[in-house]
């Protein structure tokens, strides 16, 4: 399972009549948008007095936002963030798939510095590392995790064009086996 770090932001805007806004998702994945009858498209230019939906999928999750457009009034457009995809389960069974907890992020995405820490339900720290990406195998002194819920606190630090910017989340992951 994937859980996908969208950051559906919603920025006020207004805009007089005869204005065109164009919606623009920065991402290297495909984006059905519904507003352009389901055209797979990173922009579309959105015309008033309709709701759009957005649709950003991944393996194993999907999430959608509606956004309405009205003239002379409050405009909402959103704008998406999600190059950094965290994942909320992994497995320690050793078949190759989703065995470790690591963030993901895209290809356009310039990583420059990433430091995470786990913790237990009662808050002791069991990893933590500034490797990029940031990765946990679900050790901890040398011994398999049991399964259960951990949290993770990650800061990441990335290049936004020339401007660099930082993230930090927070979360839970679930240990399965």
């Amino acid at each position: 399972m994937t859980r996908i770090s969208h950051n559906l932001i919603w920025t006020r805007l207004s805009y007089g009549e005869g204005d065109v806004i164009t919606l623009m998702l920065h991402n290297h994945l495909r984006r059905p948008i519904g507003g352009n009858k389901g055209a797979i498209t990173s922009s579309v230019d959105i015309a008033p007095r309709i709701v759009y939906t957005i649709e950003v999928t991944a393996p194993c999750s999907t999430t959608l936002q509606e956004i309405g457009v009205y003239p002379d009034t409050d405009c909402f457009v959103v704008e998406v963030h999600n190059e950094i995809y965290i994942p909320n389960v992994f497995s320690l069974n050793g078949d190759g798939i989703n065995d470790v907890f690591a963030l993901n992020f895209g290809s356009e995405m310039q990583v420059t510095a990433m430091t995470g820490s786990i913790f237990d339900r009662w808050g002791n720290l069991v990893y933590s590392s500034d490797e990029i990406p940031f990765e946990w195998d679900g050790f901890f002194a040398d011994k398999v995790m049991m399964p259960g819920v951990y949290a993770y606190l990650i800061r990441c630090t990335y290049l936004e064009g020339s401007v660099e910017k930082e993230r930090v989340f927070a979360g839970d992951v679930t240990i399965v086996r």
